[in-house]
């Protein structure tokens, strides 16, 4: 069974303007949200993730402005935590991709359009010899969470990297 969340107003608040800047914008922005512990956090980036998917590309009109929103955390709990959100929101299955089975997987969901992507961003470093340059000219929008504790060093690097459309 499932139970219907409302957002609360500062939840809601931040999906808006980060939905409305986007329209505008478009890809390639940077933000940074900060909630406190028990906020809903998790919630946010569920709403957020799936909102994201319908907004248009402000220089392509009736083209998405995301080929894909690619969730990332930094532990595996939150992981979990964070999938079982998402995977909550999602209408169609075929929506959301859980990558649980290593790199091959999360290369497998971004060759393959899928539209949310979550994994942990341990992954992020083994996938730029698989992938190569096939995915540099989609979009993506990432959502990491805890980004305080996984922005810091290689693991950045290879986010980035992976990312980039150099």
């Amino acid at each position: 069974t499932y139970k219907q969340i409302f957002p609360r107003f500062h939840q809601i608040d931040v999906v808006r303007k980060l939905l409305a800047d986007a329209a505008v914008r478009g890809a390639g922005q940077r933000y940074l949200i900060q909630h406190s512990a028990g906020s809903g956090k998790s919630n946010s980036i569920a709403w957020l993730a799936h909102q994201l998917i319908g907004v248009e590309s402000p220089t392509e009109p009736g083209k998405p402005a995301f080929d894909s929103i690619i969730v990332v955390t930094d532990r595996r709990l939150l992981d979990k935590q964070i999938r079982d959100t998402i995977k909550q929101f999602a209408e169609v299955g075929a929506t959301v991709g859980a990558v649980t089975e290593g790199s091959g997987q999360l290369r497998e969901f971004i060759e393959s359009g899928k539209k949310i992507i979550i994994s942990t961003v341990q992954k992020f470093p083994f996938i730029l010899d698989e992938i190569g340059s096939e995915h540099r000219g989609r979009r993506f929008a990432i959502i990491i969470d805890e980004a305080h504790s996984s922005q810091g060093g290689r693991t950045s690097a290879a986010v980035s990297l992976a990312l980039s459309s150099a």
